[in-house]
């Protein structure tokens, strides 16, 4: 996934999938600095339990 799909993902509260597991929707886009990389990463709401995933960007997919 792209930063411009992601934006639009969490604008229209898009269903997602990380790791073979569908998620309700991108709650949050996060901009962390790792060891001096820039990272971007995404809250994840799950859809059947009351919990957040945090992944990173090029591991999720519409």
């Amino acid at each position: 996934m792209t930063y411009e799909d992601a934006k639009k993902a969490f604008n229209d509260r898009s269903k997602v999938r990380h790791k073979g597991i569908e998620y309700q929707q991108i709650n949050a886009i996060i901009f962390r600095r790792i060891d001096g990389e820039k990272v971007i990463q995404l809250e994840l709401q799950d859809t059947k339990a009351k919990s957040v995933t945090i992944a990173r960007l090029e591991g999720v997919s519409l």
